[in-house]
């Protein structure tokens, strides 16, 4: 072998180790794991399920999704409950793989009453706190979801027998109520109180934003079911719509799953969910989160060496021709 033919090959060798290195890149991509906690909002017409199947339908690799969701609980609830906990520090399948997102739905009202209540507040953020450390300490590197749900149907304030103004004046100031009170938590208040050394694993999905603009539209659609504060299907829809662009920072409508929907409105609220304040707000520094393991780095480091031997290789058989 001549240092010339072997010049002649470098060309060719370099090409097949990027193959290879995308071949394994390809081959190591692995389905997000992510666990659902919550309540109704989130069972209801299966959130999850219905997130799991966007995900697969955009050309995601369908993620694996488990959830904890209890009627009526509040996430103080949940770190008494057994089941929750468990789901937390054991992980995904047989294997106890650790989670990658965790979402945590509070009870729709305690956010809410936040505003004018110093107990409620504090059990919002208590709670929060709490479940983040216990999240972080079993999975690391786990992202936290916080899911800021929807305000009440409007004809709820318009029922005069049935009203109650703790939790907001109207559907606009309910909203305005839980949207700043998630975020409060999310981005101020568990960061400076939570124990884990990774403080800002943490960010909201602003579902409710999304109804809001939805009813703000002028081709706005019915998202609640006749009890005023759960979500028919259409709400569910977008709910799951608004957590997987937070999940996977995407901003792009490439989802081909429409559920019990018709494709017009299926496109309608792709349209509402990717429109808003979905992906991420400035105090959040968005990672890179579609699955993969270190293992992408090996190809790569694999890569490096071998072109340096084939380098040195070179350069010696040079020199014996001299």
């Amino acid at each position: 072998m001549n240092a010339r033919w072997l010049c002649r090959i470098l060309p060719v060798l370099m090409a097949i180790l990027v193959i290879d290195g995308q071949a394994h890149a390809l081959q190591t991509r692995r389905p997000l794991n992510i666990l659902f906690i919550g309540n109704s909002h989130t069972y209801f017409n299966d959130l999850p399920g219905v997130f799991r199947r966007i995900a697969s339908s955009s050309g995601r690799t369908t993620p694996n999704v488990n959830s904890s969701a209890f009627g009526r609980y509040t996430l103080l609830d949940h770190l008494k409950n057994a089941r929750t906990l468990r789901a937390i520090d054991y992980g995904w399948g047989a294997y106890h793989k650790p989670w990658d997102f965790v979402v945590l739905q509070e009870h729709s009202a305690i956010p809410a009453w936040a505003e004018d209540n110093a107990q409620h507040r504090h059990q919002f953020e208590t709670a929060c706190t709490q479940l983040y450390d216990r999240i972080k300490l079993h999975n690391p590197d786990a992202k936290v979801v916080l899911f800021e749900t929807a305000a009440w149907n409007g004809a709820y304030w318009r029922s005069m027998e049935i009203s109650d103004t703790s939790i907001g004046r109207n559907a606009t100031d309910m909203q305005d109520r839980v949207r700043k009170w998630c975020a409060y938590t999310a981005y101020t208040y568990v960061p400076t109180h939570c124990a884990s050394t990774r403080k800002n694993d943490l960010k909201v999905a602003f579902v409710g934003d999304a109804w809001e603009r939805n009813y703000n539209n002028p081709n706005r659609i019915m998202l609640h079911a006749a009890d005023y504060y759960h979500p028919n299907y259409a709400g569910t829809y977008l709910g799951a719509l608004v957590m997987y662009a937070t999940i996977y920072n995407e901003k792009t409508q490439r989802i081909g799953y429409a559920g019990m929907l018709n494709a017009t409105t299926a496109g309608y609220l792709q349209r509402i969910a990717m429109a808003g304040n979905t992906i991420k707000p400035k105090a959040y520094k968005t990672q890179k989160v579609e699955g993969k393991t270190s293992a992408l780095i090996i190809p790569g480091i694999t890569g490096v060496c071998l072109l340096l031997i084939l380098i040195w290789y070179a350069r010696q058989c040079k020199t014996n021709l001299k």
